[in-house]
């Protein structure tokens, strides 16, 4: 008896001493990441004792699972430093037991703020994580943050196996839509490419050229007619936005990213395209799927979607988003959706409606030019959100709703604006007679609260002449500063710091004024310059935007310009300083 006291008695220290030496990796914080190379694989015992840190970014792609919006867990920092070239990488996780783990990736640091790589976040798929074919630039340092999300928590039996390695590239050849079956390395059309990338996911590389969809056959969803089918996560990347064109031809929509999907999967993927634009796209009502996206479909809200510099122009979706239809969350940066149409419900430009807790982020983008023609008044001209809508340093301009908020609509009881240094104007909202027209720039109609910062919302139209043109709230609350607001605000509850019923003084046109994206830009003495927040301007995240829409410096005065559009009052036009 005396003996087994003794064994059990000398168990107990060993394993009180064994817990007593276990401590939290080195990498717990992003200040002590841990270098990582191609083709070396970590593997992590004590990811069960790591923590958050206040400054860790949250992955946007986190899941909600059975209805509850997820949270990061035992984050770990790794680092990875590109070469001379730009690289396309492949991220993996797995485990000896199930580690529910999440994989994202960013520039920048916890003093200046993160920035998320395009469609650089996964989550798990049966305890393994992967992102295939992501695009890193050459000669820069990465930050990559891996995350548990296990509500049930980690053990020491719970081992992290991570590893990096050089994604299979996919290179278009012709310009020819054949599907033969296999991607040659002398001859690839781009549905081949993307259906080699399907059976062995990697990037795919398109070159400058138009690339016009001709195989007949639409909601086939197996890539072999009508959409290119994305069946896994993967990045499709073009030369430039103007140089690689991807026409549908008005035979179908141009991309379907994983159609096999329900729109509530429990598988998750992640997608990432980059400088082309997507033109011509048709969607109608299907017998498969019929939530619309004339351009670009992706109706599983398991997923996550980055779009960098991506033109989605002339689509149109007989059911929502004339352009685009998004159920995931996604990042939507330096993009131009124009010219769409949707002809019911909702989203002329683009219709997102991500996870409940999750969001839809756009920034450096211009949505102009949508329309939403449902004759019983649809919302939503530029973009309907049925979520968390995230908007900075973005030109909402020239967008029609037959219903409510011609440039935005912000429903659902999960749905809030979180609007920062942006301009919406010359949106119109004109309707039904058994409707209303309320707010033509932006109508709020969401559970939860709002927030305009910094913006110009002005020179907006409605039918309707008792609806507020300009800005409407019909549900939630709505906090503000610093905005310029041509109309006297309407139902929105603007504070001391806006300026209503003036003008802002901005050009009329939409035009090129540098940078990728058009915008409005502002006048001589207009009364926007120098009059943002005097604490500095910054995006929804409370990250400092030291650039405007166009990429140039901010401020360039004493204060930040209100709006997307910083006046360079200290240089002439090459750019040099006086």
């Amino acid at each position: 008896m005396r003996k087994s006291f003794r064994y059990l008695s000398a168990l107990v220290l060993l394993v009180v001493a064994i817990g007593a030496h276990a401590q939290a990796p080195t990498n717990d914080n992003w200040a002590g990441r841990t270098p990582i190379t191609l083709g070396t694989a970590v593997d992590e015992p004590n990811m069960y004792l790591a923590t958050v840190e206040t400054t860790d970014p949250e992955p946007p792609c986190l899941p909600v699972l059975g209805g509850v919006t997820t949270s990061a867990k035992y984050t770990l920092w790794y680092s990875y430093t590109t070469g001379s070239s730009t690289e396309y990488i492949t991220l993996t996780t797995g485990s000896n037991t199930p580690v529910a783990a999440i994989v994202s990736v960013y520039t920048g640091n916890p003093t200046d703020g993160f920035r998320i790589v395009n469609g650089g976040c996964a989550a798990d798929t049966n305890a393994v994580t992967s992102f295939a074919g992501l695009r890193l630039a050459p000669n820069t340092s990465y930050s990559i943050e891996v995350a548990s999300y296990n509500p049930g928590g980690l053990s020491s039996r719970d081992v992290l196996h991570f590893v990096v390695t050089a994604a299979q590239q996919y290179i278009v050849t012709n310009t020819t839509d054949t599907n033969r079956g296999t991607c040659a390395k002398s001859d690839c059309s781009l549905r081949e490419a993307i259906g080699a990338s399907n059976a062995s996911p990697g990037a795919v590389l398109i070159p400058a050229g138009t690339y016009t969809l001709t195989i007949p056959g639409a909601e086939e969803y197996l890539n072999a007619t009508g959409s290119l089918d994305a069946l896994h996560g993967m990045g499709i990347y073009g030369a430039g936005m103007q140089q690689t064109i991807i026409d549908a031809n008005q035979q179908d929509r141009t991309f379907a990213l994983d159609p096999a999907a329900t729109s509530f999967s429990s598988t998750h993927m992640s997608f990432a395209i980059g400088d082309l634009t997507i033109t011509n796209g048709y969607s109608t009502a299907g017998s498969v799927h019929v939530q619309g996206g004339g351009g670009l479909m992706l109706e599983s809200n398991a997923d996550y979607l980055g779009m960098e510099r991506v033109a989605v122009t002339s689509n149109h979706a007989t059911k929502t988003g004339g352009g685009l239809t998004i159920f995931s969350p996604a990042t939507l940066r330096d993009c131009v959706v124009s010219n769409n149409k949707s002809d019911y419900f909702g989203g002329g430009g683009l219709y997102a409606a991500p996870n409940t807790g999750r969001y839809f982020e756009i920034s450096g983008s211009t949505i102009s030019g949508n329309s939403e023609t449902d004759q019983a008044g649809g919302a939503g001209g530029g973009i309907y959100a049925f979520g968390i809508l995230y908007v900075s340093n973005s030109t909402i301009s020239g967008n029609h709703a037959n219903g409510n908020g011609g440039g935005i609509a912000i429903e659902g009881s999960g749905g809030s604006l979180h609007m920062a240094s942006s301009t919406v104007v010359f949106n119109t909202a004109q309707v039904n007679p058994n409707k209303t027209d309320a707010g033509a720039g932006v109508y709020m109609a969401g559970a939860n609260p709002n927030a305009i910062i910094n913006s110009i919302v002005a020179f907006n139209t409605v039918g309707n002449p008792t609806d507020p043109p300009d800005c409407a709230l019909s549900g939630g609350t709505m906090t503000s500063s610093y905005n310029r607001v041509g109309s006297s605000g309407g139902s929105c509850t603007f504070s001391g710091t806006d300026v209503t019923g003036s003008d802002p003084g901005i050009s009329h046109t939409l035009a090129n004024n540098s940078g990728p994206t058009p915008t409005h830009a502002l006048l001589v003495g207009s009364p926007a310059i120098d009059a943002g927040d005097p604490a500095g301007c910054n995006d929804n995240f409370g990250v400092l935007l030291t650039t405007d829409q166009r990429g140039f410096h901010r401020p360039d005065g004493a204060r930040c310009d209100v709006g997307a559009f910083e006046f360079q009052d200290h240089i002439f036009q090459n750019g040099f300083e006086p």
